[in-house]
C-alpha cells in the first residue's frame, strides 16, 4: 500500500516554559494522538511501538494503536509581541510551533546545499532515526516515556545535534 500523503507531513506539537522559565514542557494546547483514518508509516514503528510497550497500551481499545501517530516533534509555542519597545502580549499557538520548527530546518537545508549536498526534503525518516537530537518533554495526559510520546513527539530540536544528524544524512 502506498504511503498516504498525510503521513509524509511533519506534525509539530507545542511546548512552553514553566512559570519560572527554567524548563521547557509540553504545552496544554498541544494536541496529538493516533489517527482513526491513516495507517502508521514504517518510519514510526520502532518509536511508537516502544511508547506503546512502555505504557502498556499495545492492545488498547481506547485508541487505534496501529495508526499514524502525531506529533512527530515539537517547538516553542509562545511568541512575545513588542510594539514601540513595549511588551504588548504573549501569544501561544501550535501554528507558531510549526513556523519555529520550519525556521530551524531552513538553515539546515541551506548548510547542506552550501556543502554540495541535496536539500533535506521529506524529514520524518531522518527525525525518527535521530531521537537524541531533541529535548524530551514532561507530558501530562498521555503517559510520558523517554523518547516519542503523543503530545510532543520526540520533543523540541537541539540544533547542534540535529545539524550533526543532517550532515551525516
Amino acid at each position: 500500500m502506498p504511503l498516504d500523503f498525510r503521513s509524509s507531513v511533519t506534525a509539530v506539537g507545542a511546548t512552553e516554559f514553566t512559570t519560572d522559565e527554567t524548563q521547557e514542557t509540553a504545552s496544554s494546547m498541544s494536541g496529538g494522538g493516533f489517527s482513526n483514518f491513516f495507517q502508521r508509516p514504517k518510519y514510526q514503528d520502532a518509536a511508537v511501538d516502544g511508547y506503546l510497550r512502555l505504557t502498556g497500551n499495545t492492545e488498547s481499545t481506547a485508541f487505534n494503536v496501529s495508526s499514524r501517530a502525531v506529533p512527530d516533534v515539537s517547538a516553542i509555542s509562545q511568541v512575545e509581541f513588542i510594539l514601540d519597545g513595549e511588551d504588548i502580549s504573549f501569544f501561544g499557538s501550535t501554528a507558531y510551533s510549526a513556523e519555529i520548527f520550519a525556521s530551524i530546518v531552513a538553515p539546515l537545508t541551506n548548510e547542506r546545499i552550501a556543502a554540495g549536498k541535496p536539500e533535506l526534503g521529506f524529514l520524518n525518516p531522518l527525525l525518527y532515526q535521530n531521537p537524541s537530537a531533541f529535548n524530551d518533554m514532561q507530558v501530562d495526559g498521555f503517559n510520558a516515556t523517554a523518547g516519542w510520546d503523543p503530545v510532543t513527539g520526540f520533543g523540541s530540536p537541539i540544533y547542534p545535534k540535529l545539524q550533526e544528524a543532517c550532515n551525516k544524512f
